[in-house]
């Protein structure tokens, strides 16, 4: 069964994206984050859809660390 991933806006309760892999998705929040700051990022809620059913994978405070992480390891992967 494919997995799907959703970026929700806590605030507005919408769906912004859907994406295939979790990855797309962090690295979109990484080029918001880079943008305007952690606080903009946590409003958001990251979610895993497989079929009927959803698991939250992190919101708030838990999806900027995740958000940071991933920066992170982004970044000391890149050639230079």
């Amino acid at each position: 069964m494919n997995a799907s991933y959703q970026l929700f806006d806590l605030i507005s309760g919408t769906v912004l994206d859907v994406f295939a892999r979790e990855s797309d998705a962090l690295n979109l929040l990484i080029a918001l984050r880079h943008e305007h700051g952690d606080e903009a990022i946590r409003r958001f809620a990251l979610t895993c859809e497989t079929g009927e059913e959803s698991t939250l994978v992190a919101m708030e405070d838990d999806l900027v660390r995740r958000v940071q992480r991933e920066a992170a390891e982004v970044s000391t992967a890149r050639p230079r």
